[in-house]
């Protein structure tokens, strides 16, 4: 899914350009959805003729979907691993900011949890 915000500003018209994606969700197979995710983005700019955009979002748990039996081994401290890697090669690539809801670890819990990235990774 593809869509386009303006935010208009009556003194500056300034605007934003945001890019959901949605995305099938294959509950424990964090490889398959992060490289899906990134073939459905890199194929949205194509049609939207962007080389970047000023937000990117995904959904809750994109990256692990609902596999609760598993999440010990998916699971990823805030700041490392595949998923915070792969967002920021995204946020760099496209000069966005990514907002994306993952799988956090935190002191041996499990928390439905969203990352931003700025821009710069």
């Amino acid at each position: 899914m593809i869509m386009s915000i303006a935010n208009t500003n009556t003194k500056n018209k300034q605007s934003i350009t945001v890019v959901l994606i949605q995305l099938r969700i294959d509950d424990g197979n964090k490889v398959e959805n992060l490289k899906r995710y990134r073939k459905l983005l890199d194929e949205s700019m194509n049609t939207l003729k962007q080389s970047s955009v000023d937000v990117i979002v995904l959904p809750e748990l994109f990256d692990a979907g609902y596999a609760y039996e598993i999440y010990d081994l998916i699971a990823e401290e805030a700041g490392y691993g595949a998923t915070f890697e792969s967002l920021q090669k995204t946020a760099t690539d496209y000069n966005s900011y990514v907002i994306a809801g993952y799988l956090e670890r935190h002191k041996g819990k499990f928390y439905d949890s969203v990352m931003v990235i700025n821009r710069k990774g």
